[in-house]
């Protein structure tokens, strides 16, 4: 057999071993794919050279600590782990380039989020547009018509607090705690700013809250293997925070299907990102969000880990009249029964729009009322009335709006249990 061959044949029993291990409850079972996966990858970094030797030594490194962390959780003492596994130790590889000392003592615990900002401009990633550093102003009460979609997230976020509030209770519980979670729905219905308010929660009821949201885009990158660097980045620095949270928007770009014919890039990546994710995953520590407009091409293990489902609907007529009042009212009547007339006349042109689309019409409603309100005054700067719009200028504004609306494609995000036919 040739080097290629015995190379591609490892490779295929490693994918093999990973994807049996996802399937399987924390147990002995998998723990043993794992242990059977770290060696192949031991062996596949000594077998191959450069840059892909050490991303084969990487993955081996994340499945020795997700092995210890498997086995602390079902009380193995750590003379039991196989003794086929090499014995190697994490801190002695040179995967990231050791953090800044003082003297000859090692940086303290305090320096790891300024270095952790170096680390991540390193690898592409800037930390102030994923890491909130100040609580957003928008709280779940900024959102319209969402009542079952905030209790849901409400309680889930709840249960989590409260495990962290008693530890003790929660390490001896029979489940294994908190799962992720998937916000789901048509483009444009508000799952940003959802997230948005959510980070609002976390950070003012829990001490220690920390809200990371990030995109697929900002993780993927041309080049082999920096999104994994990427990943094991991001789910490293959960870690520093007492309390995280990891949102991240279209989700079904970075875990996407290994069915079919997905190539050995995407299976790796996912099979990173699940086992980053079970890595953190558990009674007392990081949640993982994912948003998706595609829910059904994420891979179903991903998807298995984020079983807890809220799904984000386009909004309803009672939302679309709500929203009209708040943000577009004085630019429609000068009464509030001009208002509400007009907002009759408006409110059945937006059937179908998502809340994007309110927001792009709220926009040019405000301005060309502007316009003509500056226009009626070029002498009067002090003006701050503005002049309502008519019937007639309101369908300047609507018939430049394009409103798709594809109804076998909304019905099978409402039907969770259409997406296993994918």
């Amino acid at each position: 057999m040739s080097e290629e061959s015995r190379i591609a044949k490892m490779q295929e029993r490693y994918l093999s071993q990973i994807q049996k291990a996802q399937i399987l409850p924390l147990g002995k079972e998998q723990l043993a794919c794992y242990v059977e996966a770290a060696t192949l990858q031991y062996q596949l970094s000594t077998l191959t050279a450069g840059e892909a030797s050490a991303q084969h030594l990487q993955s081996t490194l994340r499945l020795i600590d997700l092995i210890r962390a498997g086995m602390k959780d079902l009380g193995i003492v750590p003379k039991e782990l196989p003794q086929s596994l090499p014995p190697l130790e994490p801190e002695s590889q040179p995967e990231t380039p050791s953090r800044p000392a003082a003297g000859s003592q090692a940086a303290p615990e305090a320096d790891a989020p300024a270095n952790a900002d170096e680390e991540a401009k390193e690898l592409g990633l800037n930390m102030r547009d994923i890491r909130f550093e100040e609580v957003p102003s928008v709280t779940f009460n900024d959102l319209i018509d969402m009542t079952d979609s905030i209790q849901k997230v409400k309680s889930y976020l709840d249960n989590a607090m409260r495990m962290k509030e008693y530890p003790a209770l929660a390490q001896q519980m029979q489940n294994e705690g908190q799962t992720g979670m998937l916000l789901y729905g048509p483009p444009g219905t508000g799952k940003t700013f959802f997230c948005k308010t959510m980070a609002n929660y976390v950070m003012t009821h829990q001490p220690g809250g920390a809200f990371f949201t990030i995109t697929a885009g900002q993780i993927l990158d041309k080049y082999v293997g920096e999104a994994q660097k990427r990943l094991k980045f991001l789910f490293k620095e959960l870690k520093n925070y007492d309390f995280p949270v990891l949102c991240i928007d279209e989700l079904e770009g970075l875990c996407p299907s290994r069915e079919g014919d997905a190539s050995v890039h995407t299976q790796e990546l996912v099979s990173d990102f699940l086992q980053h994710i079970d890595g953190v995953s558990g009674k007392t520590k990081a949640m993982v969000i994912g948003c998706s407009n595609y829910p059904w091409k994420i891979d179903r293990a991903v998807r298995d880990r984020l079983s807890e489902l809220c799904y984000l609907g386009l909004p309803s007529e009672n939302a679309i009249r709500v929203y009209l009042q708040r943000k577009s009212a004085k630019f429609l009547g000068a009464t509030p029964e001009e208002q509400e007339k007009a907002i009759d006349f408006i409110i059945p042109r937006l059937s179908h729009a998502s809340y994007r689309i309110l927001d792009k019409f709220a926009r040019d409603v405000q301005n060309l009322s502007f316009f003509k309100t500056t226009d009626a005054n070029p002498k009067n700067k002090d003006v701050a009335t503005f002049l309502p719009l008519n019937e007639k200028e309101l369908n300047s504004i609507l018939d430049q709006l394009i409103i798709a609306y594809d109804e076998a494609y909304i019905k099978k995000l409402e039907d969770p249990s259409s997406w296993s036919t994918d």
